[in-house]
């Protein structure tokens, strides 16, 4: 799997923001955290802070800008934060920096969209180009980003799997598929486990000229998740005493079912960031059709563009590589 293991190294390259990105993005956060400051007075606002895949360089292009308004002990009540999720978007919406248009009886995604019936409200709009000092999204990057330095196949595999599920509809806890944060704690586990026995230098050494390990990590990876993962028996932790754990009287896992994975959360340990994935059923199946794919040329390392055969870039792109 040579040749699988070289495609993915490319493809990271390929994927990861370039500079240049990375520019027009924190110009664009800087922009939105003016405006933040303009809507929510100083004696309200705690800190304005970014998370998400963008905050620890795993986001795909064109994905989410994720920014945390964190307000101050005694502004923490929900009412006010409803009222200051419609502000901000005023502020936003007369911003010109954003599209605008929408309305709440609409469904209008190019325009500003608030949805106050979340735990925490929801501003989400698209650019026309407990209280501590850390909020929990940054909180989860520290630590994420720690098991990016400690599992070099980490940053990989995550974004290889990430576009597998986003091309095929499933990348979405907003449409019961697999989200972003779900994901890598999956293949954060999955690389802890080992659970297909592989020598420890496939996952502390891929890159080492004698292993060249990622194309059997990615297999493997949608063999353990597309077929051996006991779905409706344990859930996934990747605590200091984690691993696998019975799902059994775990109060904090409300789903019963198949058709969702449980996650414990990598700072709340009472929140499973699995119950979105309603649609987990259509993830498995896609993995098991991508480990029969890519099982077909486990042993064709000259064969060319294996990641193709599950990925799909355009000719364009294909031409860049």
């Amino acid at each position: 799997v040579r040749r699988l293991h070289q495609d993915i190294v490319d493809f990271t390259s390929y994927i990861r923001p370039t500079p240049s990105e990375i520019i027009v993005r924190n110009v664009l956060f800087n922009a939105v955290e003016k405006i933040i400051r303009r809507a929510v007075s100083a004696n309200a606002l705690y800190s304005v802070e970014l998370f998400g895949s963008s905050k620890i360089g795993l986001g795909l292009p064109g994905g989410d800008l994720d920014i945390a308004v964190i307000t101050k002990e005694n502004y923490s009540d929900s009412r006010m934060h409803k009222r200051l999720a419609f502000r901000l978007a005023d502020y936003l919406r007369s911003s010109g920096i954003v599209h605008t248009g929408f309305s709440n009886d609409t469904d209008d995604e190019q325009g500003i969209q608030v949805n106050h019936f979340a735990p925490v409200p929801v501003v989400k709009c698209r650019s026309l180009s407990r209280q501590s000092s850390k909020s929990a999204g940054t909180l989860v990057a520290s630590i994420i980003q720690t098991n990016l330095e400690s599992q070099p196949a980490l940053a990989p595999l995550v974004l290889v799997v990430k576009t597998f599920l986003k091309q095929r509809g499933l990348g979405s806890a907003a449409s019961g598929g697999l989200g972003s944060y779900p994901l890598i704690v999956m293949i954060i586990s999955f690389l802890q486990l080992n659970p297909l026995n592989l020598p420890p230098a496939y996952i502390s050494n891929p890159f080492d000229p004698g292993i060249h390990s990622l194309g059997r990590l990615l297999a493997d990876f949608f063999v353990y998740y597309g077929s051996l993962f006991p779905y409706g028996e344990k859930y996934i932790s990747i605590a200091p005493a984690g691993g696998l754990k019975p799902r059994a009287g775990v109060t904090w896992i409300k789903n019963t079912t198949y058709e969702k994975i449980a996650i414990q959360c990598v700072v709340d340990p009472e929140n499973d960031i699995g119950k979105g994935t309603s649609r987990m059923k259509n993830v498995v199946a896609a993995f098991k059709e991508a480990t029969t794919t890519l099982l077909q040329f486990r042993d064709q390392d000259r064969a060319s563009d294996i990641l193709g055969k599950i990925v799909q870039l355009s000719e364009k792109v294909r031409l860049t590589l």
